[in-house]
């Protein structure tokens, strides 16, 4: 490993150090050095191990069905949450981190814009017997064209078969071939071992 890179794996770790620190009322009693050790060694199994996205979540005390967010987006296959779990570097504009949209309470246009939710007379929209509403359409709708993903199909889902079924359909579906880690939605890319996808 050369100077820089090693500078820039140092500066991704300071960085990733300084968001547990804001998330570690989420974390609970967890030590923030705990965690990032986790992260260390999961990108170092990562490429030893195949595994599936439930074992990345549970080395930070979240579960999976936790990064199920109420619009039915699985934050586990989100860049942000994955340049989190994995310390990449921070890029303004390009490159941003999130812990997943329940764990850090997002107030989304989702759940800004639906009396349900923000009285927490729902958990999740399918639980709405108006769904889809206006802006999960306008959401599922981006998303479908964008990144061949369904908001809507995953709310179906997880109203037909329950969250166990779904998180399975997921880590199946976005299993990286070369290392078993996720693969990212938005960009096709898996943060453990560099595999990118094709278009979908």
């Amino acid at each position: 490993m050369t100077k820089a890179e090693d500078e820039m794996k140092r500066k991704g770790l300071a960085e990733l150090k300084d968001q547990i620190n804001k998330l570690k009322p989420v974390l609970d009693k967890i030590s923030v050095d705990e965690v990032v050790k986790g992260i260390r060694e999961d990108r170092d199994n990562s490429m030893k191990y195949p595994f599936d996205a439930s074992d990345r979540v549970m080395s930070h005390q979240l579960s999976a069905a936790e990064l199920v967010a109420p619009c039915g987006m699985n934050c586990g296959i989100c860049r942000g949450y994955l340049a989190f779990t994995h310390g990449i570097p921070r890029k303004r504009g390009r490159v941003t981190y999130c812990a997943g949209c329940l764990p850090r309470a997002k107030n989304c246009y989702i759940k800004r814009n639906c009396l349900k939710l923000t009285r927490h007379e729902v958990n999740y929209c399918y639980e709405c017997n108006e769904m889809p509403c206006k802006n999960l359409t306008h959401l599922d709708n981006r998303y479908r064209e964008r990144y061949g993903m369904s908001m809507v199909e995953n709310l179906k889902m997880l109203k037909a078969e329950g969250m166990d079924e779904f998180l399975k359909s997921q880590a199946e579906k976005y299993r990286c071939p070369t290392c078993g880690d996720l693969v990212c939605v938005h960009d096709g890319k898996c943060y453990g071992c560099g595999y990118k996808r094709g278009k979908v």
